[in-house]
């Protein structure tokens, strides 16, 4: 009879050892596999957040439009499909031509003003693609053009052919009667993008009365100092798009 106990007592002392081994075997697998799903959540997180700090503001600002950043639709391959990778390219070729005015710089100023959006309006009255104000650059602008000194209408700056003209002679008009004495021609285009967002006297007053920048790289430090950061955002923010644009026939 005791020896009978005793096997009983060992039966039962195998049967819980192999319990707590199985027991044991079931905790680990399941602390690995909580751990591994952890892993992966922690290393896919960031990726999900760079994706979205990659989208451009201004996409976000116009998701109807399917053409907010034609370049990087057509370089990065994004999933939106678009019928062409230029917008406008015709009237910005045209107008390129007829003002005799670099192309890129068309294209970039359009994308920075309006991510191409021909019926666009700001809170400040400025219209369409290169965000025209008609009493302002637009006056300035038609007087060149057409020696008259008439006020271009909203519907005539909703027209993406006579915006993109009207723009881009202001363009023309800021280099070469406001800024026509600068010979640096990069120190000149920076002061003339400055204008094109912040107005030409202010540019003069305020960026070339005292301690005129004399190249590229000193324009970029006054622009930090003294204009607003609009305005040096606006300058870098072009720049970029037209080196993108350049590298592209379009």
């Amino acid at each position: 009879m005791l020896q009978s106990n005793a096997q009983k007592q060992e039966n039962l002392n195998a049967q819980i050892i192999a319990l707590f081994i199985i027991f044991t075997a079931l905790l680990f697998t399941l602390t690995n596999t909580l751990s591994t799903h952890t892993t992966v959540i922690k290393h896919t997180q960031p990726s999900a957040t760079h994706l979205n700090t990659q989208l451009d503001i201004e996409q976000q600002l116009a998701p109807q439009h399917t053409l907010s950043d034609p370049l990087n639709d057509a370089v990065d391959g994004y999933v939106i499909v678009v019928e062409e990778a230029f917008p406008f390219e015709q009237q910005i070729r045209r107008v390129a031509n007829e003002l005799e005015i670099d192309e890129s710089l068309v294209y970039a100023v359009t994308k920075a003003e309006s991510s191409f959006r021909a019926g666009v309006q700001s809170h400040a009255g400025a219209i369409g693609l290169m965000q025209v104000i008609a009493h302002a650059a637009g006056r300035d602008a038609y007087y060149r053009l057409h020696k008259k000194r008439e006020t271009p209408t909203p519907e005539q700056l909703k027209d993406p052919y006579t915006n993109l003209q009207l723009g881009s002679t202001y363009l023309k008009l800021l280099e070469e009667h406001h800024f026509g004495h600068i010979t640096d021609d990069k120190l000149k285009q920076m002061l003339v993008l400055a204008a094109y967002n912040w107005g030409p006297v202010n540019v003069k007053r305020k960026l070339l009365a005292k301690n005129p920048p004399r190249n590229a790289e000193e324009m970029k430090w006054v622009l930090w100092t003294k204009a607003p950061r609009e305005t040096y955002s606006y300058v870098n923010k072009v720049l970029k798009y037209q080196t993108q644009f350049s590298q592209f026939d379009a």
